[in-house]
């Protein structure tokens, strides 16, 4: 009710009725189409402008007009051609007033009549053909108070007429459209000819075989296991506190890598349990990390786990990651302190080796471990110096292998609760003496080496306490190349049945009295001695010695003298009349050597 302007593009075929409530209308324009007809007729007492063009979807007509009454209509326009059209008599009469008219190709009798029926028109515009037009003009009587005129003609020729005009645009768009179907077919039977071509080189690519694929799945699998492995070593041997990023990236993705690169290794990968089961936490926390972590938990399905937790501290979330496998660790490493290990209490049946990393001088140990009966192998690193104080609550009694790295001096009370020993590895250095001998009749392998910083000529005074009854493998690094140390004699009567010994950085006189001791040597070993061609005077050392290994950092070989050794055991078996079974003899009857030498 409220509208004063209303325009209609399109057709709505109920539009007359919409015009009954719009009383308040000043201009309005509409096509000129059937409508449905309404009951009364429409008054609008306020229309000013009134705008008539041609309807899109038909023939045109004004048959509408005759229900409206527009008593103040001033502006009307007639936006088509209309040369056929009849324009209600009716709705002439209610338009008398009109001062503005528009006619779009009305033929001379339609206009003049329209004219005619305008007495006040003022403003007259015209479109059509000159002649028609002409005629019109040459009438002076009409509108006796016209101002305005404008006028538009067109000539109706073959080559200027609009018609024409169009349709050659027409032609034009058809040639157009015709040049781009042609083109799309060109195109269609192109793909169609790579389709086809792409299906024979997939179903050529389908049928060949890559050679790393031809490998059995068992030999493939085997090295997947020793890339893991091999990066795990190039990691213990080389990672530090700085490259926690390089420990997270070979620790927990190198699996992920090697199935990522095809299918066929993705699926070996996942069907290797073993493979996921390195797994190293590190300090540093996220929702990926956390994913990765759990992926190679879930990967590693029931397989034995070795766990390294060293790096995380207190993490909450890492630690109830744990909690959850914790039934499947056979290696677990972590450090002190800040090691929350309560929730593994009693879930490390499995646990067979385990490493503690102490950073303190004043260490709290978690009693988790009691119950870990499958436990035999343990490393202690101290970072610091620990003088006293408890020790770690472990079953000491079934460990079968102890290593020890760093100053822990009352280290001794440790090795009297560990009578089931056969690997020792401990730094040689002044440990609180202990009251009784410390018996160890399983210890095959002892393993002694001087700390960096703090070495005294008593460092190895602590074996005095050792009876190793059943000793095959005796390693001794004094450290600091030619230092005389004191090997306590009650010791060397332990060691009868030594096969194998390495002696690093020892003196020759030194040397020469530790093997005298050891009359089953089989394989000897020395690293670093400032003399060695001394000790090699000596033939008579060692006359079941096989195997002889010389590492020496300098360039001088004591080449003649190990040359005199040869010949003089030579020598020795011609006395007896029967090679000895540790030498063989060359085929042109040379020296009698060691089955091997390693420079």
């Amino acid at each position: 009710m409220q509208l004063t302007e209303l325009r209609v593009q399109g057709w709505n075929q109920s539009l007359l009725s919409i015009l009954v409530m719009t009383a308040q209308l000043q201009t309005l324009e509409l096509p000129a189409a059937r409508y449905t007809p309404v009951a009364t007729q429409i008054r609008l007492p306020r229309l000013r402008t009134l705008i008539c063009s041609k309807w899109p979807n038909g023939a045109s007509t004004l048959d509408f007009l005759d229900s409206l009454i527009a008593l103040s209509l001033e502006d009307f326009q007639l936006r088509f051609s209309i040369h056929d059209i009849v324009i209600p008599t009716a709705f002439l009469n209610h338009v008398a007033g009109v001062r503005s008219l528009t006619l779009w190709g009305m033929e001379f009798p339609q206009a003049q009549d329209m004219i005619r029926r305008k007495p006040d028109l003022q403003r007259l515009k015209l479109h059509g053909n000159p002649h028609s037009l002409q005629s019109l003009l040459f009438d002076g009587k009409q509108a006796p108070n016209l101002r305005e005129l404008v006028i538009k003609a067109y000539m109706r020729n073959p080559e200027t007429s609009p018609a024409s005009v169009l349709r050659a645009r027409l032609a034009s768009i058809d040639d157009e459209r015709a040049a781009v179907h042609a083109h799309i077919a060109t195109l269609r039977e192109k793909l169609e000819q790579l389709a086809k071509a792409r299906t024979d080189v997939a179903s050529q690519l389908k049928d060949v075989t890559f050679p790393v694929l031809t490998i059995p799945n068992e030999v493939t699998a085997k090295i997947f296991a020793f890339r893991v492995a091999d990066a795990l070593l190039e990691v213990e041997e080389y990672g530090t506190a700085e490259s926690e990023y390089e420990w997270l990236w070979t620790h927990t993705t190198a699996p992920f890598v090697l199935s990522q690169v095809c299918r066929a290794w993705r699926q070996i990968a996942l069907s290797l349990p073993k493979l996921w089961a390195n797994i190293f936490m590190g300090s540093k926390t996220s929702p990926a990390m956390d994913l990765l972590h759990r992926l190679s938990f879930e990967r590693a399905a029931s397989a034995p786990l070795n766990v390294d937790a060293s790096n995380i501290g207190e993490q909450p979330r890492l630690y109830a990651i744990l909690a959850a496998y914790s039934d499947q660790f056979e290696r677990f490493v972590f450090a002190l302190p800040n090691a929350p290990l309560d929730s593994i209490t009693g879930r490390v049946e499995k646990l067979q080796e385990l490493v503690i990393n102490v950073y303190t001088d004043t260490p709290s140990y978690p009693s988790s471990f009691l119950t870990a009966q499958s436990l035999r192998k343990v490393t202690l690193h101290y970072e610091r110096p620990v003088e006293a104080g408890l020790h770690p609550p472990l079953p000491w009694m079934q460990l079968t292998e102890l290593r020890v790295e760093g100053n822990k001096k009352n280290l001794l009370e440790i090795l009297t609760m560990t009578s089931r020993l056969e690997t020792l590895e401990l730094p040689a250095m002044s440990y609180i003496p202990v009251a009784t001998p410390i018996r160890l009749p399983s210890l095959r392998t002892l393993i002694c080496s001087r700390l960096e910083f703090s070495s005294t000529p008593s460092d190895f005074e602590f074996l005095r306490s050792l009876i190793p009854s059943l000793l095959e493998d005796l390693q001794l690094d004094v450290g600091i190349k030619g230092v005389q140390v004191a090997i306590p004699a009650s010791f060397l009567t332990h060691v009868a049945n030594v096969r194998a010994l390495t002696l690093s950085g020892m003196g020759h006189y030194q040397a020469r009295d530790v093997i005298s001791r050891m009359p089953n040597l089989q394989r000897l070993k020395l690293e670093n001695m400032p003399s060695p061609e001394m000790l090699l005077a000596y033939s008579e050392l060692a006359p079941n010695l096989q195997d002889l290994v010389m590492v020496r950092r300098c360039v001088q070989f004591p080449g003649p003298a190990l040359v005199r050794m040869l010949w003089a055991r030579r020598a020795g078996e011609a006395r007896t009349g029967r090679p000895q079974k540790r030498y063989h003899r060359d085929a042109d009857a040379g020296p009698v050597a060691p089955t091997r030498i390693f420079r």
